[in-house]
């Protein structure tokens, strides 16, 4: 059982850089709404954009969504690690993953908005241009979840004092650190040009680059750890039947 139990956790750990990957393809190189279009397009522009590119954008978004629920059993992998350190009440752990979930409804819904913005290009410009703003909004105004998973996983490894520490100390000033950067997406309703924008580089490009950077540095340390907590269950085995 131990072997199972081993190799789901590292499926669920392959999870996350599934999900950069998967997001990266379906927004980047097929619907091509990354880089984002710029908040201050009119509604005919907008309008214009999802007529012209209007299979790439909906085949995009379907699989846009499938990649991003990928972070459910990735924040899964990461809440089992946190209760070997938690103990019998791992409350840190359960908002972690109830952070990580949130945040992947939110993403999830977002990208709907979107797909019901290129479902009728023959409705009214105001009407997809106000569901494209929609699907961006919400893309990035919801940056709480997120601050909050990863503030969490911080406190887990800073109240870490075991001989075998379940990640690096440098990991919580990591996430607080991408906490912080993604603060300011949270003020992207209030720009239509600049550095807040949702096409900005505060607004959209640091915290975007922080949340990649967070799934490859999380993957790592969360190998190791499953790695380790693999071979310490090993050890102990046999010194319990000896």
């Amino acid at each position: 059982m131990r072997d199972v139990s081993y190799r789901n956790q590292m499926i669920h750990a392959w999870s996350g850089p599934a999900c950069v990957v998967g997001t990266v393809i379906s927004l980047v190189l097929i619907a091509r709404l990354i880089p984002p279009p710029p908040a201050y397009l009119s509604a005919d522009q907008v309008a214009t954009m999802y007529r012209d590119h209007l299979l790439a954008i909906r085949f995009g978004l379907f699989l846009a969504i499938a990649a991003t629920s990928l972070l459910i059993p990735f924040s899964v992998a990461i809440t089992v690690q946190m209760m070997r350190r938690e103990g019998g009440r791992p409350v840190l752990a359960f908002t972690q993953l109830a952070g990580g979930a949130t945040g992947a409804l939110v993403l999830i819904i977002a990208f709907m908005v979107m797909m019901m913005a290129a479902f009728d290009p023959a409705r009214p410009v105001e009407i997809t241009k106000a569901m494209h703003d929609m699907g961006w909004l919400m893309l990035l105004l919801p940056y709480s979840p997120f601050c909050l998973q990863y503030i969490v996983i911080a406190m887990v490894v800073l109240q870490d004092t075991s001989g075998r520490p379940l990640f690096p100390r440098w990991i919580a000033y990591f996430n607080i650190w991408i906490a912080i950067s993604f603060i300011p997406t949270g003020l992207v309703g209030f720009f239509k040009t600049g550095p807040f924008t949702w096409h900005g580089l505060i607004g959209f490009w640091i915290p975007t680059i922080s949340y990649g950077t967070w799934f490859v540095v999380m993957f790592l340390a969360l190998r190791s750890a499953i790695r380790e907590d693999r071979l310490h269950d090993g050890s102990t085995a046999r010194s319990g039947a000896v």
